[in-house]
């Protein structure tokens, strides 16, 4: 507003309150004004709309991360007469908390606007942070790295963090397009590795010694047989892969040696526990069986990404308004994710995001991690505003969750 004083964004000058005509009262509905000579209530303040901000929403940005706050939440303090006011009304009253959205403040039944300081019950003020993590495929060697490290760290501690949300592009799902699943999404990742040892020989008399890469062979066999013929797949998937086999140097010798590497994928915790001690009686009973010896090791490197179903229950309405009803629950994924640890620590919610052209085969898109690798960033808006929702929405939810978890226990 332009005064005497110039622009004045967010405020006009502050001045004295006319006083009421006869006609008029300052008493409204439910509120008492007490002795007529009780000191005067400090003026309401009602910020005013910034160009080009969107309304109820304010980002206060800090040397450590941006945080977010809804208007919900938000509480401009009166300040004395003679600084910089919001528009001051002969009605009075103290800090106005505006409702998200609408631009004006909510009302209580006796004709207040609710307030923290008067037990109003708006949600509590919380940042929202962006953690910056490195080494998402893991770590090289036998570093420490990706998201343990992260946690090892405090990054979920430091402040308390109350939930994580986290997306990933998919390049065999339409652009646009978001898929979510409620409890474990994606699988635990294991690495391990077999080391057979036999006795060399010469590739022309094979009966003088024990064939490592032989027993190799046997034993990759052996894997695929505990997971048609030992796990109970109704429950959930198991998957064993040998990616890698290392043995002999020189095509007509019998190596002493030969090694296995590959990987492990299970969505259940009991499952895991299982898959490991029968890949360990496998591969060492077939080896005893040659006359061989078999050395395994199996590493953790993610968890099973869990989503917590009431989390993904309370947001998917938020998923679904950035994405204009483009949004589907899908089935589980084998694939791995160390967001997981993050899912250790508080309530997580991980969905996908669709980065395939509109109109391709997903059966026929080029994969992750491998050389046509491709991905359409046309929509990326999208993205976008589904994570804005999430911060946006969560606190008001969960306020309201609690809220009538309260009533149904009776407080």
């Amino acid at each position: 507003r332009r005064g005497r004083a110039g622009l004045l964004p967010w405020s006009v000058a502050a001045r004295p309150l006319r006083p009421p005509r006869p006609h008029q009262s300052l008493a409204r509905p439910g509120v008492s004004l007490g002795r007529s000579d009780a000191p005067a209530r400090p003026a309401r303040v009602r910020p005013r709309r910034r160009p080009g901000v969107r309304p109820g929403v304010r980002a206060m940005a800090t040397d450590a991360a941006r945080h977010v706050v809804p208007a919900a939440q938000r509480l401009r303090p009166a300040r004395p007469q003679g600084g910089r006011l919001g528009r001051a009304g002969p009605r009075g009253g103290g800090p106005v908390a505006g409702d998200q959205g609408s631009g004006r403040a909510p009302s209580g039944g006796d004709g207040r606007r609710p307030s923290p300081r008067r037990g109003g019950g708006l949600p509590e003020l919380r940042p929202a942070g962006i953690p910056v993590q490195p080494a998402e495929e893991g770590p090289p060697g036998d570093e420490e790295g990706g998201a343990p490290l992260m946690v090892k760290e405090g990054v979920m501690d430091n402040p308390k963090v109350d939930v994580v949300f986290g997306m990933h592009i998919e390049s065999n799902i339409e652009i646009g397009r978001i898929e979510y699943k409620p409890g474990a999404f994606m699988a635990s990742s294991d690495w391990f590795t077999i080391k057979i040892k036999g006795k060399g020989a010469h590739g022309s008399k094979p009966w003088a010694g024990v064939d490592p890469i032989a027993i190799s062979s046997e034993i990759i066999a052996g894997l695929q047989q505990i997971v048609s013929r030992q796990m109970e797949l109704t429950k959930a998937p198991v998957v064993i892969t040998v990616g890698k086999i290392n043995g002999g140097v020189r095509n007509n010798i019998i190596p002493e040696e030969c090694t296995l590497d590959g990987t492990i994928r299970t969505l259940d915790s009991k499952m895991q526990k299982e898959v490991w001690e029968r890949i360990i009686t496998t591969a060492t009973k077939i080896a005893e069986a040659s006359g061989a010896t078999a050395d395994v090791t199996i590493s953790t490197k993610t968890l099973v990404t869990y989503n917590d179903t009431a989390l993904v229950r309370m947001m998917v309405p938020s998923l679904i308004k950035a994405t204009n009803g483009n949004t589907a629950q899908r089935e589980w994924v084998t694939g791995s994710e160390d967001f997981s640890y993050y899912g250790e620590k508080a309530p997580a919610f991980f969905f996908y995001f669709g980065g395939m052209p509109k109109g391709n085969d997903p059966y026929k898109a080029p994969d992750h991690h491998t050389a046509d690798f491709y991905i359409d960033d046309s929509m990326l808006n999208v993205g976008v505003k589904a994570f804005c929702n999430l911060v946006f929405d969560y606190p008001a939810l969960a306020h309201g969750s609690k809220e009538k978890d309260k009533k149904k226990k009776g407080f």
